[in-house]
């Protein structure tokens, strides 16, 4: 087990750096698709409870999620690179988190 694992590492360090970017990328924007039909699921299922109270909102969570994913892209922007410092994180999980997750969220 330990070998293979081994194996399919030094098979994926030979691959061009773009291509682990791309695959990086793609797995962030499955997540983040993945977040966004469950955060809006709930809130449609919370504002379909009370229609008469929440009704006017309809349609208007969709902003909110947008914002919310905005904010989020904010953070992970402005979270420090290990490249410059020895805490954050890197350039490909800031590629994943900020092009793949919040880019489909």
């Amino acid at each position: 087990q330990y070998l293979r694992g081994q194996i399919l590492t030094q098979k994926m360090m030979s691959l061009p750096p773009g291509a682990l970017d791309a695959i990086a990328v793609s797995i962030g924007s499955v997540g983040g698709a993945l977040a966004r039909y469950q955060v809006g699921k709930i809130a449609t299922e919370y504002i379909s409870k009370d229609p008469k109270k929440l009704g006017h909102l309809t349609g208007w969570h969709t902003a909110g999620i947008n914002i919310l994913g905005s904010f989020v892209l904010g953070v992970v922007a402005g979270a420090p690179t290990k490249q410059s410092t020895s805490v954050g994180i890197t350039a490909r999980q800031k590629l994943m988190m900020g092009v793949g997750f919040c880019g489909s969220f």
